[in-house]
């Protein structure tokens, strides 16, 4: 049986033993892929979807794949500003 990646807009389709696609599974930082492997592997015939540990867990993952793939708050504009002293302005210089 197979499902979409938990990430939204993915559309990967994976097998239901797993929460997300290889690519985005990668980018959740290791001690929370732990916790999200353990908090399944004590329930993995589906039960675990019924433990709020696991639930948890889950929702952790997506979350912080989800700000990975948030765009930045600056614009391009700032940024290039911000990296090359010859874009700021007069005022930046005096203070």
């Amino acid at each position: 049986m197979y499902h979409n990646c938990a990430i939204p807009d993915c559309g990967a389709r994976i097998p239901t033993s797993m929460l997300m696609c290889r690519r985005h599974w990668f980018m959740v930082p290791r001690p929370l892929r732990d916790r999200v492997n353990d908090a399944w592997s004590i329930a993995p015939d589906m039960r675990a979807l019924e433990s709020p540990e696991y639930m948890a867990a889950r929702q952790e993952a997506i979350d912080a794949v989800a700000a990975l793939l948030r765009p930045s708050t600056g614009t391009a504009a700032e940024s290039s500003a911000a990296s090359d002293p010859s874009r700021r302005d007069a005022s930046q210089e005096n203070a």
